[in-house]
């Protein structure tokens, strides 16, 4: 493998970290960029432990790795590290790696991804050996991290070798990576729900992680339904994606694409401008596939817990692209349900805010922490969509825009 580059924020969030936690304060930040050595050993083991609380908490995304150093016992911010996840050389979502897995480079991922976060550790420590590190991620990216077989994770019926919560060592350091609910539903899913307290609320709540495999989570204290659904490159760069959603509704607004998704005439060929956004049939169809699987799972979801639109007291919505999101624009284009509006809250990387919260809850009573997640695991229920009959047909329902 060659150097990596790492750009490393030493001091609070910045738009530009994408980790999502701006309400974590906007502060002005050392920014350094350095090139990690391949060939050294990140070892904390010979290094003493800080007489502070100073935990790692990590978001291991398919795309991205966010990092925060905090003080369990304050909760203080200490420090930031984000990355581009290393594995995307070997390919941009979990089924390429599954595959590079399967063609013998398991092995080289692990150490890659393990790497890139010992990497980061060190930065943000500054010399100082945590605790504990707490990873979050989703399955297979667990599975990678660990070096478990991803081969069961590619093909039906999807079975992980485990999604129970694991004790580790990474560089000496004890790490503890976030229990999963099914092949689908991760680490990260859990951390959501956990953030949200939404296994503690007697009103229902709904979590949606927008990305390429959008997470979805409703429910309270007394059942939660998770699942995910393929939303497709539309929504795997943030940035793009929220421009893409802003550009089509305005768009629509101008009568320029009607509700099926097609440009008028003059702009059918060539496309159309909106905000300095340049929109293209092709760009217009991989938006509606993404909405179309997001809204449907929304309404499918519903329906299988028994509820209705009204029945929702809050909706969080998670990820990267939310981060950018302009909600009126999400409403407009069909996204989100308009039963939602007022109900709707972007609240950044939940990921990588459950892992913060979980660590500082392991620094003050880990048998109640680990008590709480097993609450968390033992109360959701995956929901296949794609196993329902009238999943197709209500995907094809939500093509056009609203």
């Amino acid at each position: 493998m060659d150097n990596q580059t790492f750009e490393i924020k030493i001091g609070g969030c910045t738009d530009c970290t994408n980790c999502g936690l701006c309400n974590k304060g906007k502060l002005n930040p050392d920014v350094v960029t350095e090139t990690s050595d391949k060939s050294k050993q990140y070892d904390f083991s010979g290094i003493e432990e800080g007489k502070d609380e100073r935990i790692v908490a990590v978001d291991l995304g398919t795309t991205t790795i966010a990092m925060f150093l905090i003080d369990a016992s304050s909760g203080e911010q200490l420090g930031v590290f984000t990355s581009l996840n290393p594995q995307r050389e070997f390919g941009a979502d979990v089924i390429s790696r599954i595959s590079a897995a399967e063609a013998g480079k398991a092995e080289e991922m692990r150490s890659s991804i393990r790497e890139c976060i010992l990497n980061g550790v060190e930065q943000v420590s500054k010399g100082c050996k945590p605790k504990l590190i707490v990873i979050s991620g989703n399955t297979v990216m667990v599975h990678l991290f660990l070096g478990w077989s991803t081969d069961s994770l590619g093909k039906y019926p999807f079975t992980p070798v485990s999604t129970e919560a694991v004790i580790d060592i990474l560089g000496g350091i004890k790490t503890f990576i976030m229990p999963g609910i099914s092949a689908f539903a991760g680490g990260d899913t859990v951390s959501g729900i956990f953030s949200g307290k939404m296994h503690k609320n007697k009103e229902i709540t709904m979590l949606i992680d927008l990305g390429t495999n959008a997470e979805m989570a409703v429910g309270n204290k007394d059942r939660i339904l998770v699942t995910s659904a393929a939303a497709g490159p539309a929504f795997d760069m943030k940035v793009y994606g929220a421009n893409l959603i802003k550009a089509v509704a305005g768009l629509l607004d101008k009568k320029i694409i009607d509700e099926t998704g097609c440009l008028q005439d003059e702009y059918f060929e060539q496309g159309a401008d909106f905000e300095g956004i340049h929109v293209t049939n092709g760009e217009i169809r991989s938006l509606q596939s993404a909405k179309a699987a997001v809204a449907c799972a929304v309404e499918m979801m519903l329906s299988k817990y028994g509820c209705g639109y009204e029945d929702v007291s809050k909706v969080y919505l998670a990820g990267g692209l939310a981060f950018y999101l302009d909600l009126d624009s999400a409403f407009r284009i069909g996204l989100l349900p308009e039963q939602f509006k007022g109900k709707a809250e972007i609240c950044g990387n939940t990921s990588l805010e459950g892992a913060c919260k979980v660590a500082e809850g392991m620094s003050k009573d880990i048998d109640a922490l680990d008590s709480e997640l097993k609450s968390i695991v033992a109360l959701s229920e995956y929901f296949d969509l794609a196993a329902e009959d009238k999943f197709n047909e209500e995907y094809i329902n939500h093509m056009n825009f609203s």
